[in-house]
């Protein structure tokens, strides 16, 4: 889990870094949405996950939990998630340390 973690606060830092470099060339300073990045990287898998969702998993998923996540900055999502991996990761192996005992 804490590797995972690292993995994605890494990947945030990729995306911020090229955010940075548009700024630098002068295309103007804006994040990119998550979903712009998805999309610029494999167009087909991004239409192929909404059509799974949306027809085997549940529609409302799609529209009220994925959609909003891709409108967000591309380098916060992978940043909130590793984040919360690696809280999640130090709380379990303080619990493991804890339930040790003296």
């Amino acid at each position: 889990m804490r590797l995972l973690g690292w993995i994605l606060v890494a990947a945030s830092i990729v995306l911020l870094g090229r955010d940075a470099m548009r700024w630098i060339e002068g295309r103007g300073f804006g994040p990119a949405p998550l979903g712009q990045v998805w999309f610029d990287v494999d167009r087909f898998s991004l239409n192929l996950v909404q059509a799974v969702v949306e027809r085997y998993v549940a529609s409302w998923l799609w529209q009220d939990v994925v959609a909003p996540l891709l409108l967000m900055p591309a380098w916060a999502v992978p940043a909130v998630a590793g984040a919360a991996l690696l809280a999640a990761a130090r709380v379990a192996a303080g619990r493991r340390l804890s339930s040790r005992g003296p």
